[in-house]
């Protein structure tokens, strides 16, 4: 966890995990070390029950979670039924991250037809078996994997330990190994609720391209056209199970290029839709140390300037990409925003910088001070982010102009006059 200052308040950000918080004045005085003031006891121990319950501190007096071993003697008893690898998966209608994980198994279709193990999903005690037959019975195994949340799954292998695998990057990280895949070796992208709804379609192709730090990506199409665009692009045979991050598709006259839930681009020809996609590709990168990485979106000015906002107004943003260009803004397609010292943008490609001239935060409950807006922008670093990497951007957000609204304000304040 690492601690930094925003002026009026301040942010508490995991560098392991997708988890941060904004803490005002006195909070932060807490959080650094500060003994509370009298009569302040209670809002005290109300705050770091609230930080322990999302890990950011530690006191030692957490209640201990319910035993696991009922789940570990069932899943014993279950190892001594199977005759191959078996995967048992606990899924949920509702979890947004199992209907990614179902639409991922569903384009790995022809990969999961030929493996010489078993995937087996369990829901409401109703199984779904992939691959070769299982053995009955690993419903009630599934449901003590469901109590810890969902996916969740454990892999039986005859003659080894039972393997636990929690959340959606790990339950894909194990059928990656599965298949014969090397455990790092692939891209794995949590889902969002926006990617979820576009993921939900079926797709009729799949392709493994290579990443700029050399990882292998799923690459999905629909349709024919879509089908012919991407497939000189495939950098190598498909080697096992990939989750798909990037669809490309032509509902029209437009290549449109998919980033989970986000569209990047709609391209007119199959060669811009080409070069678009080196572009995604090359960004996606290993994180160089004390590098100030962030999961944003950005748009570039021939002035020199860039502006920063949400990764979640990318679609919106790219579909009025005719717009911004009237008045010389662009949207980087890039899947990062690479910060150097001093806030000058990193360029992918071009070899140049330019300065950040401003960013856009979304709206927030609670007073609308600077700071909290500040532990937005933050909050954008890519994980994992060390310490370094984090007071670095801290130092950057406290320069930096933070306008605040919804897409819709920030399109009508950038193509209303001349770069700010």
């Amino acid at each position: 966890m690492t601690v930094a200052g925003l002026g009026d308040g301040g942010v508490v950000l995991h560098g392991d995990r997708p988890a941060a918080a904004y803490v005002g004045p006195t909070a932060l005085g807490w959080l650094r070390g500060r003994a509370p003031a009298a009569g302040q006891e209670g809002e005290y121990e109300r705050c770091v029950r609230m930080w322990e319950s999302a890990g950011f501190v530690t006191t030692g007096q957490q209640t201990p979670p319910a035993s696991s071993v009922p789940t570990e003697v069932a899943a014993r008893v279950a190892l001594l039924t199977v005759v191959h690898p078996t995967l048992v998966v606990a899924v949920a209608e509702a979890c947004g991250f199992c209907r990614q994980l179902r639409a991922d198994l569903a384009a790995n279709a022809k990969v999961l037809q030929d493996l010489r193990a078993s995937v087996v999903l369990v829901e409401d005690g109703r199984c779904t078996v992939l691959g070769l037959p299982a053995p009955p019975g690993l419903a009630p195994l599934a449901e003590g994997l469901a109590r810890s949340g969902t996916p969740s799954a454990v892999l039986l292998v005859p003659g080894a330990a039972p393997r636990a695998a929690m959340g959606y990057d790990q339950v894909s990280a194990v059928l990656i190994e599965l298949t014969g895949g090397r455990c790092g070796g692939v891209l794995v992208e949590a889902p969002t609720n926006c990617s979820v709804k576009v993921a939900s379609h079926p797709v009729d192709g799949l392709f493994a391209v290579r990443c700029g730090d050399g990882r292998l990506l799923g690459l999905a199409t629909r349709g024919e056209q879509a089908r012919e665009a991407a497939g000189p692009l495939a950098s190598v045979p498909h080697p096992g199970y990939l989750p798909v991050t990037l669809i490309v598709e032509r509902p029209a006259n437009l290549y449109l290029l998919f980033r989970g839930g986000e569209l990047l681009t709609r391209a007119r020809t199959a060669e811009e839709l080409a070069e678009t996609l080196g572009r995604v590709l090359a960004g996606f990168t290993a994180l160089a140390e004390g590098q100030v990485t962030l999961g944003c979106g950005t748009l570039v000015h021939p002035r020199g300037q860039a502006v920063l906002f949400p990764r979640n107004w990318m679609s919106d943003l790219v579909v009025r990409a005719a717009r911004l260009q009237r008045v010389g803004w662009r949207i980087r397609p890039e899947p990062h925003a690479v910060l150097l010292p001093g806030g000058l943008l990193q360029v992918t490609g071009a070899g140049a910088t330019m300065p950040v001239a401003a960013a856009w935060a979304s709206p927030l409950g609670g007073p609308p001070t600077r700071a909290r807006y500040l532990a937005q922008v933050v909050n954008w670093l890519v994980r994992p982010a060390p310490r370094a990497a984090v007071n670095a951007m801290a130092a950057i957000a406290r320069e930096l102009t933070v306008h605040t609204g919804t897409w819709q304000d920030a399109l009508a304040h950038l193509t209303a006059g001349p770069p700010p």
